[in-house]
């Protein structure tokens, strides 16, 4: 006896229950795309290597390869329109799969280089912008401090020439005028 034989036809529906599409338990005649549900769950215990498996909610965690679950769900889809249009289409696909697994690694690869390549443009980028920023910074600094020389040797010269302007002066008022000064001239002897 195998395994099949061991499950229990669906009552009034002329099919082993696992195995029968959504619409055909809603009542709904038998079509292709019933066929096609049906051959997506045997696909799906063949990949888990396990005929009394049934398609349940969460069936996905059990098949590794993303386009095998992507051809079950094709299949098994519970809306009978967004299935796979017969089996010669999942066949093709099934016979593909060498090639679509290398163009899905092909594409992953180049995602993963673009991805890379994005990376090292943000950090130039931010690389740049400090660069810039403290080139700015360095600009304002160099402009302030030739600014506070600026003012320094200005105030020097106006204290050079303060200091020279009050030279003649004191000459003339302590030195000549002392001198004529009778009071100033006694005191300095």
């Amino acid at each position: 006896m195998t395994r099949l034989e061991g499950l229990p036809p669906a009552s009034g529906t002329g099919g082993t229950l696992p195995y029968l599409a959504p619409e055909r338990l809603a009542g709904l005649p038998a079509s292709v795309k019933s066929d096609i549900y049906s051959l997506g769950v045997l696909l799906y215990q063949l990949v888990v290597s396990d005929l009394s498996r049934p398609l349940a909610p969460g069936w996905e965690r059990a098949v590794d390869d993303p386009l095998l679950r992507a051809d079950i769900a094709a299949c098994a889809d519970t809306d009978p329109q967004h299935r796979l249009g017969d089996a010669a289409e999942l066949a093709r696909r099934l016979r593909t799969l060498p090639e679509r697994r290398f163009a899905a690694q092909q594409q992953t690869e180049a995602i993963a280089r673009e991805q890379r390549l994005h990376t090292l443009r943000s950090r130039r980028q931010r690389r740049r912008m400090l660069q810039v920023g403290l080139a700015a910074s360095v600009m304002v600094a160099a402009a302030l401090a030739w600014h506070d020389f600026l003012l320094r040797r200005e105030q020097q010269r106006t204290e050079t020439a303060l200091a020279s302007a009050e030279s003649p002066n004191d000459f003339l008022s302590e030195d000549i005028l002392a001198a004529a000064d009778p009071d100033k001239a006694a005191a300095a002897r």
